[in-house]
């Protein structure tokens, strides 16, 4: 993160909770002053039944209670075209 000022985070088949508990307090040392996160529509506290929704919404919480400005993306699809 050296020389950065902004950092995105999507991650996939990890324990993204965690991992972005980890990033956060790194990008906290580091001085980051932007966090954007790949998140998803249903991501909310009714919703947390759901593992995957509560993995996401606890990687949510790390990166609202950090500190650092966010930009939180709730995609509700994406689209691939295959050829």
């Amino acid at each position: 993160m050296e020389g950065c000022d902004t950092i995105h985070i999507n991650l996939s088949k990890l324990d993204e909770a965690l991992a972005t508990e980890e990033i956060v307090k790194v990008a906290k040392q580091k001085g980051i002053k932007l966090i954007s996160f790949v998140s998803g529509s249903t991501v909310a506290e009714e919703n947390r039944w759901f593992w995957m929704i509560d993995n996401k919404f606890k990687a949510e919480q790390s990166i609202i209670n950090s500190g650092i400005h966010y930009l939180i993306f709730r995609p509700s699809w994406f689209l691939s075209l295959c050829h």
